[in-house]
């Protein structure tokens, strides 16, 4: 059908409409579209939902984007793990910095680490909705390299509310 407003189709009780505008499937009840779908809630918990294993080494003493996933379902709380370190210099570590962005925004709280050994860090954030992209910020007080490596998302998947819509 291409893109098109639902309001602006003929309305038949019974009738199917596949929006282009949304991505989503409507279903005509007489009395107006009714989006069709399945509405996942998220809390945080122990079942990997995404995530980004690979080592990120960054120099920079302003945040810099590390890692990003987008979510693809659901909404609600999730937690979220990762582990960094600095950098040993003579007898000298830097400290790395680390924050959760959702769509470019900080909502996380600003995580450091002083080691020269891969420390692991945890913060649960409620909030998200599908669609959303999680980013981790990161950053150091010198300009030592820093890494990042293992992040990771997890939600309680054994206990997901889902209400079809």
């Amino acid at each position: 059908m291409g893109c098109f407003l639902l309001t602006a189709l003929a309305r038949h009780a019974g009738r199917l409409a596949f929006s282009t505008i949304d991505n989503k499937l409507y279903f005509d009840n007489g009395n107006e579209w009714v989006k069709i779908g399945l509405e996942i809630t998220l809390s945080a918990g122990d079942g990997l939902i995404g995530f980004s294993n690979s080592e990120f080494t960054f120099q920079s003493m302003e945040p810099i984007k590390a890692k990003e996933i987008k979510l693809l379902t659901g909404s609600g709380s999730l937690r979220f793990e990762w582990e960094m370190h600095g950098t040993l210099v003579v007898s000298d570590v830097n400290i790395v910095y680390a924050q959760i962005y959702r769509n470019g925004n900080a909502v996380g709280a600003v995580h450091s680490v002083d080691s020269s050994s891969y420390q692991s860090v945890t913060e649960e954030i409620a909030g998200w909705n599908a669609g959303d992209t999680v980013q981790l910020y990161v950053w150091s007080n010198l300009l030592w390299d820093g890494y990042v490596r293992n992040f990771r998302i997890y939600a309680d998947i054994n206990g997901l509310t889902q209400t079809i819509k």
